[in-house]
């Protein structure tokens, strides 16, 4: 555990249970204690479904047992 940030995004036609899981892990394995953890994604509509990964990634997260804080929108 050696990095107090770690910054990625998900795609939602990428997004899936399993790629939620494996950043999560990572950056579980990764941060220090307090680090933090910014997942930037967007909802997207594929086949006339709104996809978005974001709870995937929260649940993901705190599966990890990374402490979920903020929930940022920008539109």
């Amino acid at each position: 555990a050696d990095l107090d940030l770690i910054v990625t995004r998900l795609d939602p036609a990428e997004a899936g249970d399993a790629v939620g899981d494996l950043v999560a892990l990572h950056a579980a394995r990764r941060l220090k204690a307090g680090g933090l953890l910014v997942v930037i994604t967007h909802s997207d509509n594929s086949g006339g479904a709104l996809v978005d990964p974001t709870g995937a990634v929260v649940a993901a997260g705190q599966n990890a047992d990374l402490l979920y804080l903020q929930h940022l929108i920008v539109l």
